[in-house]
């Protein structure tokens, strides 16, 4: 039973990670949006109670008990007294103004989930193509060292000099350098998106399909009697 539980659960760490999903995690998980939201609601409670002021307020009460000195009068079972704001220059600016603050509290908050969603999409994006590249050079790693094994064998057998030989283990050497490059880039890369939405730094593995492929947009120009972008 713990065997498959730690199975299922090494399964979903190393399970790829969608971009939508990283998207929605990020929104849920940044204090920038959350503090926005926050802003929004004390702006929307402010409106309504700069809207509230027009409204009666109502309010009951009693003074029922021994009475004594002045003024002389019997005690009351219960009393309502009612008082509302009717006419006022400056309470509709104070409406006004809540309105504008309300507003403003709305974009701001349209505005930090754009760029939790920016932040996200790009790092997201950056990761996906940097894990392909070290696919390639992982291939690429693989025809350089068989490159290598081959001109040592021409090498020993007198075929070719030394220099196709380091030239070969000098490309070789290149492409691990340039693999330990990218890694630290995606370990980095990582590093952020578990930042921005609290997921461990190990699960992040990008999900191709699940990029929106790049959109170009073409104007047609007339370059002497034809068409071009």
């Amino acid at each position: 039973m713990a065997l498959c539980f730690w199975l299922l659960v090494s399964f979903r760490m190393q399970a790829q990670v969608s971009l939508y999903t990283v998207v929605d995690l990020a929104l849920r998980n940044s204090a920038q949006v959350r503090m926005a939201q926050a802003d929004v609601m004390r702006a929307a409670a402010g409106l309504t109670e700069a809207k509230d002021a027009y409204i009666p307020n109502l309010m009951l009460g009693s003074s029922l008990g021994y009475s004594y000195g002045f003024p002389l009068g019997e005690p009351s079972v219960f009393n309502v007294t009612s008082q509302s704001l009717l006419f006022t220059f400056s309470q509709p600016d104070y409406v006004r103004s809540a309105r504008a603050a309300l507003r403003a509290a709305e974009l701001n908050l349209k505005d930090s989930r754009q760029q939790v969603i920016l932040d996200t999409a790009l790092d997201y994006a950056q990761l996906d193509k940097t894990q392909n590249e070290m696919a390639a050079l992982d291939q690429e790693k693989q025809y350089a060292d068989k490159l290598v094994s081959i001109e040592q064998d021409r090498v020993l057998a007198g075929v070719d000099g030394r220099t196709e030989l380091t030239r070969a283990e000098l490309t070789a050497a290149q492409i691990t350098l340039k693999r330990i490059h990218l890694e630290n880039e995606a370990q980095s890369l990582r590093q952020q998106l578990a930042h921005l939405t609290g997921l461990a730094p190990s699960s992040f593995i990008t999900d191709s399909r699940s990029i929106p492929a790049a959109r170009i947009f073409c104007r047609r120009r007339t370059w002497g009697g034809g068409q071009g972008c």
